[in-house]
């Protein structure tokens, strides 16, 4: 790419740059973006340690690194926020020196003198990734591309891969780093002439000017980790999809292979508890990339979120892999009738991951009641209260032998069981 289409593709590449809803994501993104061009050869802005130079080593710097990737957080990205890769290689050499050339015999030392190297160049550059089970590869060129864009695939990951709830990203940065340098050379060298029986000995002066190449191959490689796969929500309470009316409490497991920047709680599109997750901050990187980094720190609107180590829920999950687990619970006042109710998972890239579940919300009453008994619009009831594991039930006070109980009954007994099981093990995954 020539220099003058360098700005052009600058400023192409911010307007077609992504706009993601978290700020400090957005931020460190854009600010990223801008600066990638930066870290092609100009000076060593990752403060690498410098080496001695020699007549055969001008380079005292000669690096290549694999610095962030966007978008992040810390060292985590997404597989569906189509990822790129900031890297850069850096050179550094002196303007001019000068080294002695050893004497010869008699003769007086020479001098190697190294003036108006060019600037820093680099070639066969490639960037090599290795995600699941696929690797990829993009090639890297002297202007760039930087950020090098890269594709993610859930498909590719294998079943090791699913052991940690984040994917490894495996990336490898190589390429020639070069400078050329003006050159002059002079030297002596001895020599010597018989004349009978006598020897004359001298010194001769040979002088050179060329150009010379130094050049270093380098190499880095950095892991990264990766959000992918789905988010699964485990209703604690009410556990059988029906409810009673008016004030009550939802309680939900949440287990996710992405990690939650926000958690919605909705009632028929309605907003019911909002929570933020994490606290994120931002700061510079060692090469002056700008980088997020994130702390459990909740901040709650009618939902507390509480935080649980990794875990492979087995029995409540579709597919054996291992996830993150959050615990929520929220005042949820809610009136007869049926009801969708939402939670809804925002990772800080923004996607949204949304379940939704069905419920039935009933009154507590459901045979007539007292006034009624009293004024002879019914028998002489009497009343089992409900609650959201036992059905409201009603029957005439004087009869003994009842009819055969409601199917509904039968099935929340026997649904109890189960139940107490499903919440031993997510009790024992919390204390774990």
């Amino acid at each position: 790419m020539s220099s003058r289409l360098q700005p052009l593709f600058l400023i192409l590449l911010l307007l077609c740059a992504p706009v993601f809803p978290v700020a400090e994501v957005n931020d460190a993104a854009s600010y990223n973006l801008a600066l990638a061009p930066s870290f092609l050869g100009a000076g060593n802005s990752c403060g690498f340690p410098g080496e001695q130079i020699s007549h055969e080593n001008m380079l005292s710097v000669a690096r290549v690194r694999a610095i962030a990737i966007i978008p992040s957080v810390g060292n985590i990205t997404s597989d569906a926020a189509s990822p790129s890769v900031v890297w850069g290689y850096f050179a550094e050499f002196p303007e001019e020196a000068e080294f002695v050339v050893q004497a010869s015999g008699s003769c007086p030392e020479g001098s190697y003198r190294l003036h108006s190297p060019g600037a820093a160049g680099f070639s066969d550059g490639i960037l090599e990734y290795n995600y699941g089970d696929k690797k990829g590869g993009v090639a890297l060129y002297q202007n760039g591309p930087n950020p090098a864009p890269i594709s993610l695939s859930g498909a590719t990951l294998r079943d090791a891969d699913l052991a940690s709830p984040l994917a490894n990203l495996t990336v490898n940065v190589s390429g020639k780093i070069f400078v050329d340098y003006e050159y002059e050379l002079e030297e002596y060298s001895e020599y010597c002439t018989s004349f009978g029986k006598y020897t004359g000995c001298g010194c001769e002066k040979e002088s050179e000017r060329g150009i010379r190449r130094y050049e270093k191959h380098a190499f880095d490689s950095r892991t990264f980790f990766v959000e992918n796969g789905e988010v699964e929500t485990f209703w604690l309470n009410p556990p059988l999809q029906k409810r009673l009316d008016g004030n009550g409490d939802a309680e939900v497991a949440v287990f996710s292979r992405r990690i939650p920047q926000e958690i919605e709680f909705l009632s028929e599109g309605k907003l019911i508890g909002r929570a933020s997750v994490y606290k994120l901050e931002k700061y510079s990187g060692e090469c002056g990339e700008m980088v997020v980094s994130r702390k459990f720190l909740p901040v709650s609107e009618n939902l507390l979120v509480a935080e649980g180590g990794a875990i492979s829920p087995s029995q409540l999950v579709q597919r054996n892999a291992s996830y993150f687990q959050y615990y929520l619970e929220s005042g949820w006042k809610e009136a007869p009738g049926r009801k969708n109710v939402t939670v809804a998972v925002m990772d800080a890239f923004s996607a949204r991951h949304s379940k939704s579940t069905a419920f039935l919300v009933r009154s507590p009453l459901a045979f007539g009641n007292d006034e009624e008994n009293k004024n002879g619009g019914a028998a002489a009831m009497e009343y089992r209260k409900g609650s959201d594991s036992v059905s409201p039930a009603a029957y005439p006070t004087d009869e003994k032998t009842g009819e055969f109980p409601a199917l509904f009954a039968l099935a929340a007994l026997a649904a109890v069981p189960l139940l107490l099981g499903a919440r031993a093990i997510l009790s024992s995954a919390w204390q774990a």
